[in-house]
């Protein structure tokens, strides 16, 4: 009987591991901005998937055979663009199966921007939950009025934020923001009508940067009596620390800020269920604090 008993439990473990490795997706996203805006807005009523992991660079990124299965299986797939998920070879129907819907984000751009990186703008990210929504209706409809709610809830929280950053930088004139990194903001450039200093205007993480461009930025902080150099997400500010130390010795105190980027969320965020929104309130935040107005509404 124990025999039995100990067979039984053993084959319920491997049908439980077998069940695990194979498990689908009714949603597979290949960024953090698209995987936050859907499960905002299904909860708990579809099972959502991301490509790029938290602390995963979405740059270069290549999915495994693991997560390509998923995506064939799943009934909505949603991509940035083909530039940003160049592993679909400019073809997501070969990557699909005949049930799967798809999303390209980038085709409802409406000529607003060709920034790879367009997501930085918040106006879009509003666009992009009524889009997304539509396209969960319809593969759910069952739970339509749930998602409407949602959805509607999602757009209003950051839609506010989104005002409230925009009347903050109306009150200033040629605001300038010091970023010890590669400049991957355009469209948040354009969308408030400020300009980033960066060490370098490219918006290729993995490009070099020179002495020259380091030393020019100082001179700039210095020139401009800098008191806050903001920092990119994800990445060591091994740069922005060595500036730091460097003008600490001549007594000049510097703060580091996050200004970030979106492009994906770091462990620790995933484990304290980080949003999009909590990212760009804390971008508000830290953009107010170097303007030198503290009395947030926060």
């Amino acid at each position: 009987m124990k025999k039995i008993t100990l067979s039984i439990l053993l084959f319920f473990s491997l049908f439980l591991v077998s069940c695990n490795k194979n498990q689908t997706f009714d949603i597979v996203t290949t960024s953090y901005f698209q995987y936050d805006i859907v499960n905002n807005i299904v909860v708990d009523k579809l099972s959502v998937d991301v490509l790029t992991k938290p602390g995963v660079d979405s740059h270069d990124f290549l999915p495994t055979s693991r997560q390509m299965s998923n995506i064939k299986n799943s009934s909505l797939f949603i991509f940035t663009s083909y530039e940003m998920d160049s592993w679909l070879n400019n073809n997501e129907q070969s990557v699909i199966g005949s049930n799967t819907n798809v999303i390209n984000l980038s085709n409802h751009l409406n000529n607003t921007t060709d920034d790879l990186h367009y997501w930085t703008d918040p106006v879009l990210i509003l666009s992009f939950i009524n889009i997304i929504k539509d396209e969960i209706i319809k593969i759910d409809p069952f739970n339509k009025d749930f998602y409407l709610e949602n959805a509607n809830n999602y757009y209003h929280k950051i839609s506010n934020v989104h005002k409230d950053l925009e009347n903050l930088l109306s009150n200033y004139d040629n605001v300038k923001l010091y970023f010890a990194g590669h400049n991957a903001l355009k469209p948040f450039e354009e969308r408030y009508n400020i300009e980033i200093v960066a060490l370098s205007n490219t918006s290729k993480p993995d490009a070099d940067l020179t002495i020259s461009q380091i030393i020019t930025l100082v001179d700039l902080i210095k020139e401009n009596n800098v008191k806050y150099l903001f920092i990119e997400e994800l990445k060591e500010p091994k740069v922005a620390n060595k500036i730091k130390e460097e003008l600490a010795k001549d007594n000049y105190d510097l703060t580091l800020l996050v200004l970030h980027g979106y492009h994906n969320i770091s462990k620790d965020d995933a484990k304290n269920n980080t949003t999009y929104y909590d990212l760009l309130l804390n971008n508000y935040q830290n953009i107010k604090m170097a303007l030198g107005d503290l009395n947030g509404n926060y």
